[in-house]
């Protein structure tokens, strides 16, 4: 039968060797078990802790790819999830680097509107007044052109007498 009273007497035992613990936490457990204690999963898993404390406190970065049955501790865990990425970054990331999100619409600073309206205003103001000027009415030009020009003009280019 067991010398241990209490979980805490059976962890201050503090044994080296992985069988010597779970040797004590076996007889511990069944002289519990034949008195009727029934332990609380505070204890159970302080019992547990205790036997897989080897495991626990190797805090080698790489012992999840070095053991067949690893365990982690806390802040393993908690170490481990700093370092992975969220899944929705995969879906917009692609393979070769590139982002693959849906282009948004950058909006515009106070400054930047100010700068486009005033331009645009400037470019408006010209457009409108070279169409005004094209559009307003033009002064009618007569001109008075005697026959004996034309005809010398004619007989310039073409090189005979016109009748």
């Amino acid at each position: 039968m067991s010398d241990y009273k209490t979980v805490q007497d059976v962890i201050d035992g503090d044994l080296d060797n992985v069988e010597a613990r779970i040797e004590a936490v076996e007889s511990f457990l069944l002289g519990a078990r034949l008195n009727g204690h029934k332990l609380t999963s505070g204890e159970e898993d302080a019992l547990n802790s205790y036997v897989l404390r080897d495991d626990l406190r190797w805090s080698h970065p790489d012992k999840m790819t070095l053991i067949d049955y690893p365990f982690e501790s806390r802040s393993q865990t908690e170490r481990r999830a700093k370092k992975s990425l969220p899944l929705k970054l995969a879906e917009e990331r692609g393979a070769d680097g590139r982002d693959y999100r849906l282009p948004t619409k950058k909006k515009r600073s106070r400054y930047e509107n100010w700068y486009v309206d005033k331009h645009a205003k400037a470019r408006n103001k010209e457009r409108r007044e070279a169409y005004q000027a094209f559009t307003k009415t033009q002064p009618v030009v007569e001109y008075r052109v005697d026959p004996a020009e034309i005809e010398a003009e004619l007989r310039a280019k073409y090189g005979r007498k016109l009748t």
